[in-house]
C-alpha cells in the first residue's frame, strides 16, 4: 500500500517514464530496421530478463525457466526461418 504522497510520485514515475522510453525506442527501431526485425528483437525480452536475473540478481534457473527459454528460441527460429 502507498502510505506516503512521495510513494505515489515514485510509482507514477516508474510507470510513465519507462513506458514512454520503451514506446519511443520501439518507434525508432521500426523506422531504422523495420517492423519484422524489431518484433524479433522484442521477442528476446524474456530471455534477456532471465539472463539479467541470473547474472545480476543471482536467481536460480528452474526447469520451467529453461523450458520457456527454449520455447521462445524455437518460436523466434520458426518466424525467422519462414
Amino acid at each position: 500500500m502507498l502510505t506516503k504522497p512521495n510513494q505515489l510520485i515514485y510509482v507514477l514515475g516508474l510507470a510513465i517514464i519507462p513506458t514512454i522510453v520503451a514506446i519511443e525506442t520501439v518507434n525508432i527501431a521500426i523506422k531504422l530496421i523495420g517492423a519484422t526485425k524489431t518484433s524479433i528483437i522484442g521477442a528476446l525480452e524474456p530471455l534477456t530478463a532471465i539472463i539479467v536475473g541470473v547474472l545480476v540478481f543471482n536467481e536460480q534457473i528452474s526447469l520451467f525457466n529453461m523450458l520457456g527459454f527454449l520455447l521462445v528460441i524455437i518460436g523466434i527460429f520458426l518466424v525467422v526461418k519462414k
